[in-house]
């Protein structure tokens, strides 16, 4: 990575690296890793201006999504307004440090947040990370968020997206438009159901007004006639 002495670029607004092995050190071996040079990018760095940060399809991995979230955390992104960390590879504990580093409040500008890809072992992280993206709603965080894509995930189930759901159902985040959430069914005893009703109570009482666009994957098999698939059908249909 690049190295940026504190305060180099303080009018940046756009830092694109996609597509880069930031944190792998011999080539695409995930096992040999160096994670000061992000360290240094995203948490030690102050970025007064910076609007849109891309990281997609880049070796953040877990480590290096904590990293990230320090830094929002710290307050080091004030006026971030893009967030992309589609196929990062952030998951478990930095997907967590994430959501709860999100309820802090120190990006309150944010309109896209891109989660997308990372079918990994949630390891028991996926309620926590969805309540603290719910906490940040809640606490009016997000009340700028216009995207959030989270498809292709294994970490959104349960309770987690449940109180995520209710978050968008109480109308703490009115300007999103695009919504993509893939609910994850594959853990025993995390029912999908709550979340998906709350959801078409938020459709059904008008909280997301703008929505232009809706992804859910949920795995509803449910008849017409009932249960959660009944109720987001009236929801589209209200």
């Amino acid at each position: 990575i690049i190295s940026f002495g504190e305060g180099a670029l303080p009018e940046l607004r756009v830092l694109i690296l996609k597509q880069n092995a930031l944190t792998l050190t011999n080539g695409t071996n995930p096992t040999e890793t160096d994670y000061a040079p992000l360290t240094q990018l995203l948490a030690s760095t102050d970025w007064p201006n910076l609007e849109e940060l891309d990281l997609r399809i880049c070796c953040v991995g877990s480590e290096g999504g904590q990293v990230c979230a320090q830094g929002i955390a710290g307050g080091k992104f004030p006026k971030l307004r893009i967030l992309n960390l589609c196929h990062a590879r952030v998951r478990a504990s930095g997907i967590v440090a994430l959501g709860n580093a999100l309820a802090e409040g120190k990006s309150p500008a944010l309109q896209v947040l891109d989660v997308t890809g990372d079918l990994g072992e949630p390891a028991g992280g996926g309620e926590e990370w969805t309540a603290g993206l719910a906490r940040a709603m809640d606490l009016s965080h997000l009340s700028h968020l216009s995207s959030l894509l989270a498809q292709t995930r294994a970490d959104i189930f349960g309770e987690g997206f449940a109180s995520l759901s209710q978050s968008l159902a109480k109308g703490k985040c009115p300007q999103i438009k695009i919504l993509e959430i893939n609910a994850s069914t594959a853990h025993p005893g995390a029912s999908v159901d709550e979340g998906v009703e709350n959801l078409a109570g938020a459709l059904r009482e008008s909280k997301l007004p703008l929505l232009e666009r809706l992804v859910l994957r949920a795995g509803l098999t449910e008849p017409a006639g009932g249960g959660p698939q009944a109720a987001l059908g009236r929801g589209l249909g209200a």
